[in-house]
């Protein structure tokens, strides 16, 4: 912004509104967001989700171990709105110099994660035999003929799609749509609200996961939250206009 590569944030002249950003600050997005993705979540959730079947091998056991994640998550997510509203105050006109503050925070909470992961968390001790090594091809041709498998990563995309989409359409509609200025303060309360309920729905479904099972549970509440938002999108926006 400040060399004139994008518009200031609060620009309206019809000159600079639309200018599209140049390649060397998409080149950077890009890569920033890879290493994100790679390093803050693909190498912390594969191993950390498989911590479940390290720690038990009792079906009861690991429902209520991935609650108790399940709630420590959403506790992790409620940070990021809280501290935005904390730090919403001093970079009230400076929305670049939030997000540095942010990104300083988060990431000094990383390491602290990082941490704990070393010094705190174990495994179950290595079997005495050496695992017998796998070429990758059988490796590979294995697991696609494991069809439960399959089926999970069928179920996973979509279910990944749909817990980012409502928070992402939630910015476009308080930052757009309602034409808000200030518009980050009544979105990371939107947040707290959502992640209320989540806080409050983990032991519910815990409890109805150990009486009826993961798949009912799972697909019941599919079920319901599909028909939720079918519904809700026939909604007509204009009546929030007021």
């Amino acid at each position: 912004v400040a060399n004139g590569t994008l518009p200031p944030a609060d620009s309206t002249g019809a000159s600079t509104a639309n200018v599209p950003a140049g390649a060397g600050v998409s080149a950077w997005f890009a890569a920033t967001y890879f290493l994100y993705y790679f390093f803050s979540w693909t190498c912390t959730m594969i191993p950390y989700d498989a911590l479940g079947m390290e720690l038990t091998s009792s079906y009861d056991e690991r429902s209520s171990l991935f609650g108790v994640k399940t709630l420590f998550q959403f506790l992790g997510y409620a940070a990021a709105p809280i501290v935005s509203l904390a730090l919403a105050s001093a970079f009230a006109h400076d929305l670049a110099a939030l997000y540095s503050a942010l990104s300083v925070v988060f990431a000094l909470l990383g390491l602290a994660a990082y941490v704990v992961l070393l010094r705190c968390v174990g495994e179950r001790p290595p079997p005495a035999a050496p695992p017998v090594e796998v070429p990758f091809i059988p490796s590979a041709r294995r697991v696609l003929n494991n069809r439960p498998y399959c089926t999970y990563l069928l179920m996973k995309v979509p279910l990944t799609c749909f817990s980012l989409i409502p928070s992402n359409l939630a910015a476009y509609f308080v930052k757009h749509n309602m034409a808000l200025e200030s518009w980050l303060p009544l979105y990371n309360i939107v947040l707290l609200f959502a992640l209320a309920g989540g806080l409050v729905a983990t032991p519910l479904l815990v409890a109805a996961a150990r009486r009826y099972g993961k798949r009912e549970v799972l697909t019941r509440v599919l079920v319901f939250e599909g028909v939720f938002y079918v519904l809700a999108g026939l909604v007509p926006g204009s009546i929030f206009a007021a």
